[in-house]
């Protein structure tokens, strides 16, 4: 899916506020903290719960509300980014949701 500039900036902010709210920083961090550095853990745990919150955003800018989806949205993130450093720091943030620290992944920073 093809998505323009200007869309992917308003979909970041919109998701990005999603997961400053104090009751989604409350919940996420509970849920790390049980799975701790254990990968499957984070998928079994973190990932669906990352996917519930962002399930809104997705669906608003015409994702579907599956892993795949949220994968092609990063994605759209990622190209969108570009060379833009504030936001590329705020997509490597929201990737940090799905991910434990210390994994690396293609196109971000350990």
């Amino acid at each position: 899916m093809r998505v323009c500039v200007c869309v992917c900036v308003a979909a970041l902010e919109e998701v990005t506020a999603i997961f400053e709210k104090e009751e989604s920083v409350a919940q996420l961090e509970a849920v790390k903290s049980e799975a701790g550095g254990d990968l499957m853990k984070w998928m079994q745990m973190v990932v669906p719960m990352v996917m519930e919150m962002q399930k809104p955003v997705l669906l608003k800018y015409g994702f579907a509300d599956n892993q795949a989806a949220a994968m092609q949205f990063a994605l759209a993130l990622n190209t969108a980014a570009g060379e833009d450093e504030e936001m590329k720091a705020r997509v490597a943030a929201l990737r940090s949701q799905f991910m434990p620290p210390g994994i690396q992944v293609p196109g971000g920073k350990k």
